[in-house]
């Protein structure tokens, strides 16, 4: 039987119907599934991306007691929400292309900056539970607790760990539910804590450049720069529309 972490990160946002539809998911004959989570506690509202449905109505309260009820997870860490200072970011090669594209497109991505680093921290904080279980396992599937479409679970037997599975409907990444063997899910989602390596790192922006990709502070673009830090190329990518597609 094969091992399976489900790695769940960012804010207690539809939790219920999102948990409906996970556990769904991975309720399978051929895998044991081991949860690992993370997220905020302490407020009714969050702030969240121009672009999403989030709302105070959504939000879940006493996180950690809910959660662990729902997922029973191996391990799970809840913080007070992000709220860290951002200085070095906006000031950084990668905050002031980020400022020059919300400019010449019209769109808010340098005003989510904030929601960007919280869901980088929060993916680094569960990617360190797992790797602090000292569990080996065959692969990891990493999404939010708002994930909420049907998924034919049947695509898990043909994993191969040493790809990195991605939905192909948002150019190179598409960041809420991906599927990779976890040596790459330790390196490449602990995108927060490489930070300080990346966001001003010429060579990796001509490099994305080359794959039509803007040097900005957007989830979908710093994966992608996070794949190109740590293996140089895309040949472990692979883009399919067996994988369900954007959700927010």
């Amino acid at each position: 039987m094969k091992r399976i972490a489900c790695a769940l990160y960012g804010q207690p946002r539809f939790v219920n119907e999102g948990y409906s539809c996970i556990k769904k998911m991975l309720t399978l004959e051929n895998f044991e599934v081991d949860y690992y989570c993370h997220s905020y506690q302490g407020l009714q509202e969050y702030d969240s991306s121009p672009w999403s449905d989030g709302n105070s109505s959504s939000v879940l309260l006493n996180t950690k007691q809910n959660l662990t009820k729902l997922y029973n997870p191996v391990e799970i860490k809840v913080n007070r929400p992000f709220d860290k200072d951002l200085t070095w970011i906006y000031d950084s090669l990668i905050g002031k292309q980020t400022r020059n594209y919300q400019k010449e497109h019209n769109e808010a991505v340098y005003n989510n900056i904030s929601n960007t680093a919280s869901q980088l921290y929060s993916r680094a904080s569960v990617g360190k539970l797992v790797h602090d279980s000292q569990i080996d396992y065959d692969f990891v599937v990493t999404t939010r607790y708002d994930f909420r479409v049907p998924f034919d679970t049947s695509f898990f037997d043909r994993v191969d760990n040493t790809k990195i599975y991605t939905n192909n409907s948002c150019g190179y990444i598409n960041d809420n539910f991906l599927i990779m063997g976890q040596s790459d899910f330790l390196k490449i989602m602990n995108i927060y804590s490489h930070l300080p390596r990346i966001i001003n790192n010429k060579k990796l922006a001509v490099k994305l450049k080359s794959h039509d990709m803007d040097f900005i502070f957007n989830i979908e673009n710093l994966i992608s720069i996070s794949i190109l830090y740590h293996h140089g190329d895309f040949g472990k990518l692979v883009r399919t529309s067996l994988l369900p597609e954007n959700f927010r």
